[in-house]
């Protein structure tokens, strides 16, 4: 689906843009998916 309407938050859009960024770079080096998983959980609840 194409969103016509602009984002309101850039910050969001630039946010996700670098998780996706760790996320593949975290791949490249070896990590399975269950460890970027649980590295993401990590983070996740440390920021509660």
């Amino acid at each position: 689906m194409i969103n016509l309407f602009p984002t309101e938050i850039q910050t969001e859009s630039n946010l996700d843009s670098e998780w996706l960024s760790l996320i593949s770079e975290a791949k490249k080096q070896g990590l399975t998916q269950e460890e970027v998983r649980a590295m993401l959980t990590i983070l996740e609840n440390s920021n509660e």
